[in-house]
């Protein structure tokens, strides 16, 4: 199977576990007031994305045009969430729960699935994506001196959002 395709359909798959789990355990009192198809649409998109920062290096070769694809992904995902203060997608996700009063740091998809250990899974994938972009940026065929800004551009991203959450 592609991996494109094996990833679709975990991220598919996971979507729609945690949303049955969200109707037994809701955030709202009534889940079917909120507009569902944007919850899921945006909920898969964020962990199809996930998935593949996290799993990479087991589908797919560093060295090839999904390295760079990688590298070009994580990168935008640590700088939007560093310029907005926030994940994107989990803030459009909030915005489906009808304008529900959560934290800009809230993580819906993650909360269904590790409830109060949310902070820590989170922390956990953050550290497998760093690794994993270092290794991509270490076997990638590129010049010494894109690897070094690249690789500087993405640490100090990173670490001005660990050194942000662990601040808040």
């Amino acid at each position: 199977m592609q991996p494109y395709l094996f990833l679709s359909l975990l991220a598919l798959l996971i979507t729609i576990i945690s949303l049955f789990i969200e109707m037994d355990y809701p955030f709202v009192n009534d889940i079917l007031e909120v507009n569902i198809l944007g919850i899921f649409f945006f909920r898969y998109i964020h962990l199809l994305l996930a998935i593949f920062l996290m799993t990479f290096l087991c589908f797919f070769t560093p060295n090839s045009l999904g390295g760079k694809i990688y590298l070009i992904a994580a990168i935008c995902v640590e700088l939007l969430r560093d310029l907005l203060g926030c994940c994107i997608l989990s803030y459009y996700e909030l915005l489906m729960y009808n304008n529900l009063d959560y934290p800009k740091n809230y993580h819906p998809c993650a909360i269904v699935f590790f409830r109060e250990y949310n902070h820590i899974a989170l922390s956990m994938m953050g550290i497998i994506i760093c690794i994993n972009f270092y290794y991509i940026l270490l076997k990638n065929e590129m010049t010494l001196l894109y690897k070094l800004c690249t690789g500087l551009i993405f640490g100090y991203i990173f670490v001005s959002h660990i050194l942000e959450i662990k601040n808040s």
